[in-house]
Parts: structure tokens; sequence; C-alpha cells
């Protein structure tokens, strides 16, 4: 304001009262803007409050522990049957291999009929190998003899 003059007091005066007007009115719409601010946040956070308040959870909390805890009896139920049935598809897997197994065990070949002969502790796979009086040994399903190659 230093840089205004007037030609008079009266005309000074009108000047510094119009730039009060001026800041009056500025003050004004800053008080109602800040006014409509504040009353649009307390808006909503009443509207926040209220439907905490009428939420679910606050309303019946013990009902949500409750369901929680179904879920995770739920969810257990299903994991045992699930781990229940992997259990049972890998026991049978074990059993057919256990059956292949078994079938090519040479004590299942004796409990068909067939015998094992050794010489010296070696399994004889063709005769051409004996010779006269070498001893052998033959093995059955149920026990065993000695020989002599005569």
């Amino acid at each position: 304001m230093a840089d205004f003059r007037a030609a008079t007091p009266s005309a000074a005066a009108e000047l510094v009262m119009l730039r009060k007007s001026d800041l009056t009115a500025r003050v004004n719409e800053y008080r109602q803007r800040s006014y409509l601010a504040l009353k649009t946040k307390i808006e909503a956070l009443e509207r926040s409050v209220t439907a905490l308040k009428d939420s679910y959870v606050l309303r019946a909390p013990m009902n949500v522990f409750l369901q929680m805890g179904q879920q995770v009896d739920d969810l257990l139920k299903t994991a045992t049957s699930r781990i229940t049935h992997l259990v049972e598809l890998k026991r049978r897997d074990l059993a057919a291999v256990a059956g292949k197994i078994g079938m090519l065990s040479p004590l299942a070949v004796l409990d068909r009929g067939y015998s094992i002969t050794f010489k010296d502790g070696k399994i004889i796979k063709t005769s051409n190998v004996l010779e006269k009086g070498d001893k052998i040994r033959t093995k059955f399903a149920t026990g065993e003899i000695e020989s002599v190659i005569s």
C-alpha cells in the first residue's frame, strides 16, 4: 500500500476501506469453504461409524469366530480325506510292485515246482559244467538235497 497515493485523506480512506472489504470478503469465502470441507469430512466419518456400528462383525463377533472355526474344520476334514486317499493309492501301488517283485523272486519259481541247483555255491545253468563225481546241492520250495554226479 505504500505505492498508492491518494489526493485527499478521504480518498485514502476509501482506498483502505476498499482493500479491507476485499480482505473481509476473502476471509468470509475461506471460512465458508473450510466450513463446507469440515462438514463434508464429518459427514463421511459419521457414515463410516454407522457402517461399522451396523457391520456383522461388531454386531455378532462370536458368530464370525464360529464361522472361521467351521472353515478350519472343513479345511482339516478335506485335507485329511485327501491324505487318506493318497495313502491308499500309494499302498495299492506298493502292493502291485511287491506282487511283481514276488513273481520274479527265485522262491516264487520254486513254488511253481522248479528247483535251483548249485555247485560250489554258484547256480548251475547248463549241464556242460558238471563232471562225474561233482557234488551239487539242489534247492526246492521246501528243503534241499545234496547229490553227486555219476
